[in-house]
Formats: structure tokens, C-alpha cells, sequence
């Protein structure tokens, strides 16, 4: 049996309001889904142990479906697999009360998800559960804008500190700061990011139990969480022909 909460937080860390189509992957009751939007802004993988489904390769083509039929279900749910000659076609989930059927597609139409060339990160941002809220507090407050810029710099102490800022670099309009400590190798970054994803991505994440937020001077953030026995991460590149 799988808890349903235990599936929609698996879910909700690869879908973003924006991933549809992935393959899962199960083997030894391990789950790894591998994922990337559509316009590549955003690369990652999600691995949770103690899965309890048999080994297999699943193709998910509309995962905004299936999460609205998981959300009629309750507490812990029965997951089968329908097969025709072998191969996985249908998921059969179950609780006291609903009965449901997924169809599922033929992994090979999937998009395969592309690879990151992995720098050496010199610049590393441990965040906590309070962080994370308070940085998707700033990103509503200004409502829709969607830039955000990330710097490298000193604070008044002389300490080395990585500071969130939302909002437009105009002089003359409303933008939000929020600063945190980090081992960071290089000041003077100023890189803009898609903070709409970046909301999106700690939302998903809000249950960790640690957090890490890693960036390069090349223009590449990757973002990293545990919690229980799920592990997440995603890389975020910056966004093109924004400057400041």
C-alpha cells in the first residue's frame, strides 16, 4: 500500500504546475521519475524508497489527471498494474471507498529528459523550512512580477551572503531582499532567475527536512532536498537576455 500523501507530495515535486509527461521507474521498490519542462528551463529528478510497487516502467502522459484522481482518495491506497502481454497499460488505485483507473502510455513517446554538465559548485546556500517560506511570502507579496535576482555579496558585517531579490531592478519600483549566509567562493554574482519556478519548486519542497541552494557563475542553480525518504533536485538556469 501507498499513503495518498505520500504519493501527491512525490507527485507535486516533479509536476510544478508545468511537467505533464514522465517515465517512472521502479525497481526494488524504488521510484525514480527523471523530468524537464517544456521550454528546458528546468532539468531534475525525484528518487523515494519504500515504494511498493512492482518493479516496472511507467509512462505518465497527464500527470494534472492523475493528481485529480488521487486527490478524491483517502489515507493508505491500493497501486496495481493492468497489463496486456507484459507490459504495464493501466494504474489501479483503490481505497475503501474509489476505484480508479489511470491509462497509461507507451514510455518511448515520452520526451527523453536531456543532461547537465555538473560544475564545480563554489558557492553553497543551506536553507531551512522557515526560509522557504518566507522567500514564497516575498514572491506573492509583489503578485505577478516575475523577476528575481540572485547576488553574491558582503553584508554590513563584511560575512559573505547570498541575497534573493524580487521584484525590478528599476530604481523606481517595489522589490523585496531577502539575504542568507552561505560558503560562498564568489562575489559579485547578479544572475536573474524565473521566480515563478523557483516558488513553484520550494512549494513542493515545503516538508524537507534539509535544503540546499547551490549556484555558478556560469548562470546554473541547482537546488537540492531530503525529506524522509524522498530526495529532489532540480537545475534552474538563468534567465536569457535579462540583464540588470
Amino acid at each position: 500500500m501507498i499513503n495518498k500523501l505520500v504519493l501527491q507530495n512525490l507527485i507535486n515535486k516533479y509536476h510544478l504546475g508545468i511537467v505533464q509527461s514522465v517515465n517512472w521507474s521502479i525497481k526494488n521498490k524504488t521510484i525514480l521519475i527523471d523530468f524537464m519542462d517544456p521550454s528546458k528551463e528546468v532539468i531534475g529528478n525525484v528518487e523515494h524508497t519504500g515504494f511498493e510497487l512492482e518493479d516496472c516502467d511507467l509512462a505518465v502522459f497527464d500527470t494534472k489527471k492523475l493528481q485529480n484522481l488521487i486527490s478524491i482518495t483517502n489515507g493508505d491506497l491500493i497501486v496495481e498494474l493492468e497489463k496486456n502481454h507484459l507490459i504495464p497499460t493501466k494504474l489501479k488505485i483503490s481505497d475503501p471507498n474509489f476505484n480508479l483507473t489511470y491509462r497509461l502510455g507507451d514510455p518511448l513517446l515520452i520526451d527523453k529528459v536531456g543532461t547537465v554538465n555538473v560544475p564545480e559548485w563554489k558557492n553553497k546556500i543551506p536553507v531551512e523550512v522557515e526560509d522557504l517560506e518566507n522567500l514564497i511570502k516575498a514572491k506573492k507579496a509583489l503578485g505577478e512580477e516575475n523577476n528575481m535576482f540572485i547576488e553574491t555579496t558582503t553584508n554590513e558585517d563584511g560575512d559573505n551572503v547570498c541575497q534573493f531579490i524580487f521584484g525590478d531592478e528599476k530604481e523606481f519600483d517595489s522589490k523585496i531582499t531577502y539575504q542568507l549566509p552561505g560558503d560562498i567562493n564568489e562575489l559579485g554574482l547578479k544572475m536573474p532567475f524565473n521566480s515563478e519556478l523557483f516558488k513553484s519548486i520550494l512549494y513542493a519542497n515545503k516538508d524537507m527536512d534539509t535544503g540546499t541552494i547551490y549556484l555558478t557563475s556560469t548562470g546554473l542553480m541547482k537546488l537540492n532536498f531530503t525529506s524522509d525518504n524522498t530526495t529532489s533536485e532540480y537545475f534552474i538556469v538563468r534567465k536569457v537576455g535579462e540583464d540588470f
